[in-house]
């Protein structure tokens, strides 16, 4: 699309979202060819720090960083209850979101004592992922854990509101949409430090950060919020303040039509 808009002289902005195109990029032998149609964009936006760095060291288009952004319903969930105790898991059912590392943990907390309902909600990327993930955990006899798929958005405001910890433990990453609607609706994360991850979470202040593939370490720090309902709370809140003051849609919204009139503008000037 990139080409066909340079051929026709019509400008172009692109909005790169995965934070697997680092990946793809090392890998594929055709590296110039990537640069070369990049470098057709008027613009390209970028959703994390990493993301922007890695844009701005491969091509001579303006890299602009515009985060990812939270559906304002997310921060009116309203209070939970005072006995939740769900770990919550949102995100498709793959390896690379680190659901394998996950079921690991979830043994490790059961074989320390701690029984807690844990949920994994989300489709699947490849036909067939999420019938293996439930085999996995039931040949690890791992009981009070539920995979239901993919959720209306209905549902899935309601397993926020009885969640007591959001996890993920992925192994790449963007700026994953599921963790800021977690934040947003005061829960405490455990995830990994990753892609965009660390901008929006302060390890220590609104969640724990781990490094990848790492069961033992999450076990650990989901742990350390199980056993202090304070500090949960004082993450929770903390989190969405964070994602309040940078990630609520009508302020991304306004920061993208800023974007778009400073573009239109030096195009108009050219």
């Amino acid at each position: 699309m990139l080409l066909l808009c340079s051929l026709r002289g019509l400008p172009a902005v692109i909005h790169i979202h995965s934070g697997s195109f680092p990946d793809f990029f090392h890998r594929t032998s055709l590296k110039r060819y990537v640069v070369y149609v990049l470098s057709r964009a008027l613009a390209v936006f970028a959703v994390s720090k990493a993301s922007a760095d890695f844009f701005r060291s491969i091509c001579q288009s303006t890299v602009y960083l515009v985060p990812n952004c939270v559906n304002p319903g997310f921060f009116s969930i309203g209070e939970r209850e005072s006995n939740v105790s769900e770990l919550l898991f949102v995100g498709h059912i793959d390896r690379r979101k680190g659901v394998f590392d996950l079921f690991r943990a979830v043994e490790l907390l059961r074989s320390r004592g701690f029984g807690n309902r844990v949920v994994l909600a989300g489709g699947e990327l490849h036909p067939g992922a999420l019938e293996h993930a439930r085999q996995s955990a039931s040949q690890a006899g791992i009981g009070n854990l539920d995979l239901p798929g993919e959720v209306s958005p209905g549902a899935l405001l309601e397993l926020y509101r009885r969640a007591k910890i959001f996890v993920l433990p992925s192994h790449v990453e963007g700026l994953p949409i599921a963790l800021l609607e977690a934040m947003a609706t005061g829960l405490p994360v455990v995830a990994t430090k990753v892609g965009g991850i660390p901008d929006v979470v302060e390890d220590g202040l609104s969640g724990f950060l781990i490094s990848p593939e790492d069961p033992e370490a999450l076990a650990d720090k989901i742990i350390c919020l199980l056993e202090d309902p304070g500090l949960c709370r004082q993450m929770g809140e903390t989190g969405k303040r964070i994602v309040l003051q940078n990630h609520h849609a009508d302020q991304v919204a306004e920061g993208i039509v800023r974007i778009y009139r400073q573009l239109i503008t030096e195009g108009a000037a050219l």
